[in-house]
């Protein structure tokens, strides 16, 4: 029920997040008639809030058997029969715990694959049940959990020579215990599931709970002998008609839990009208400027597949935002791009990719992430244009001397023949890498193509080096930013010209 993306290894690609559902909640009917349609909302609701009431729930329960195994150690507490009341009040703190285990969903599912059998059948048995209006294990053990405190301090067979004082004070957190346990069963999340409802005959029960339970604390704290002494009738009648206090507390549950259904529902269909437009309007633009492109007399295909990816990366982009807005700790993480990009690509040319750790760790600020977003594509489209099958991407941050900004480097490494030219030399004015070249320059960059062993890299006989560096664009806070603990280093003096010795990155 209950991920956190992992930072890339040098020299591994990282794992595409996978595409998970979104929860499935249908809208609620407006009518007051429970159908599995108009109680899906409430019971989706109940079930989040379920997880928490169950854990105080059952924290609750916990202090009340601590608080009657200190009644055990004072004074004049089951003197004759010691062994007897650790026995039973073993039982209650057995079967808190076996609640508490119920709550913890991760716990259960490890617990399916241990060695011995009784455990991993509890816990699939816990696990199946999970959401379920149903009498489960977890269930029969608090019952008998409660059952064995109460009779520890009254009922048919108490440990005799407690004190009067000691007796009403057990008695008193045995009834809060079962009542605590009742009350859960009361407003349990399976009673509004439309998957697996409960049953009509449970339906028709859960009304007459209450008075099921006032009349079984009738029968456990009657007085059968004398042992337990007589417990004055005040407290007597008190004590057997607080169940009756789940009525109140059942209207009070329903009123809170169908405004909570109400206002989701709401939101819901604000979200899906929203993210309707935004798909609609991406999808829109982004295909219509490709078929505007196609109709041209002689449209450039290098330009067709770079709008085709982009058409690509930007439903792509949506995706993520729609299935994970907020939660997203840095959307501008060149890890995020770099996974976004890949997704673009077919899965060998994918398997062909790399990139290193501090890379995937960059943050970028809002107009980087933009840059960096146009020209990584571009220039792993042309490196397996060029036939390379290994490809190894690096982007970092260069901080520059004086009063000169730093600068974002990012280099694209591949073992492919190399190239007889610079790509954006020559061709039509509308190629795509001379575009990009002249792109970068606005924002004070350059682009170069060189063999990899004139760029320093002896170990490669053959091989590219393209570099894309620009000034950065973002500053504070939400500027581009290394990694914690990246040493930084200086960039060349780009000059008047912006061009400097035409050195690449990866000569700095």
């Amino acid at each position: 029920m209950h991920g956190s993306d992992a930072d890339t290894g040098a020299g591994s690609r990282p794992t595409p997040r996978p595409a998970e559902p979104l929860p499935h909640l249908p809208a609620a009917a407006r009518s007051g008639v429970s159908t599995p349609e108009s109680s899906a909302p409430s019971y989706g609701v109940a079930l989040r809030a379920g997880t928490s009431l169950w854990r105080a729930g059952v924290y609750f329960r916990a202090a009340c058997v601590a608080g009657m195994w200190l009644l055990l150690v004072l004074p004049g507490a089951a003197a004759g029969q010691p062994l007897r009341a650790v026995a039973q009040l073993s039982v209650t703190s057995a079967a808190v715990l076996l609640a508490h285990l119920h709550t913890r969903l991760g716990t259960l599912e490890r617990l399916t694959g241990a060695r011995l059998s009784p455990a991993r059948r509890l816990a699939a048995h816990l696990l199946g049940v999970n959401g379920r209006a149903t009498m489960d294990a977890s269930g029969f053990a608090e019952t008998a959990g409660a059952l064995s405190a109460l009779w520890l301090f009254t009922g048919p067979l108490p440990v005799p020579g407690l004190s009067p004082g000691i007796r009403i004070a057990g008695i008193v957190l045995g009834v809060l215990y079962s009542l605590s346990a009742a009350a859960q069963a009361m407003i349990d999340a399976g009673w509004y599931s439309p998957y697996q409802p409960p049953s009509r005959g449970l339906r028709r029960l859960r009304p007459l709970l209450p008075l099921v339970f006032s009349g079984m604390l009738v029968a456990y704290l009657f007085p059968y002998n004398g042992t337990a002494g007589v417990l004055p009738v005040p407290w007597y009648a008190a004590l057997c008609a607080t169940p009756l206090l789940y009525y109140p507390m059942w209207a009070c549950y329903e009123v809170l839990l169908r405004a909570a259904a109400a206002d989701e529902t709401a939101h819901r269909a604000v979200w899906r009208q929203e993210s309707a437009v935004a798909l609609h309007s991406i999808s829109r633009n982004s295909l219509s400027l490709l078929r505007q492109y196609l109709d041209e007399p002689d449209p450039d295909p290098q330009e067709v597949r770079r709008l085709v990816r982009e058409a690509m990366l930007q439903a792509e982009e949506a995706r993520l935002d729609i299935q994970y807005g907020s939660d997203r700790a840095d959307p501008h993480r060149f890890g995020e791009l770099w996974e976004l990009v890949l997704r673009t690509f077919p899965a060998p040319q994918q398997d062909c990719c790399t990139t290193d750790a501090d890379s995937a760790r960059l943050s970028l600020g809002p107009v980087d992430y933009q840059i960096a977003r146009r020209v990584l594509p571009d220039l792993l489209t042309n490196a397996f244009n060029a036939g390379a099958r290994r490809i190894e991407v690096s982007c970092a941050l260069r901080d520059a001397s004086g009063t000169a900004p730093p600068t974002v480097c990012l280099t694209v490494r591949d073992n492919g023949p190399g190239v007889a030219e610079d790509p954006a030399a020559g061709g039509p004015p509308h190629r795509s890498s001379r575009l990009l070249r002249h792109w970068l320059t606005v924002y004070g960059g350059e682009l170069t193509w060189r063999p990899a062993a004139a760029a320093g890299d002896v170990a490669r006989n053959s091989g590219t080096v393209a570099s894309a560096h620009w000034r950065a664009q973002d500053s504070g806070d939400r500027g581009t930013r290394s990694p914690a603990g990246e040493e930084q280093v200086q960039p060349p003096d780009f000059g008047e010209s912006g061009q400097g010795e035409h050195r690449s990155c990866e000569s700095w």
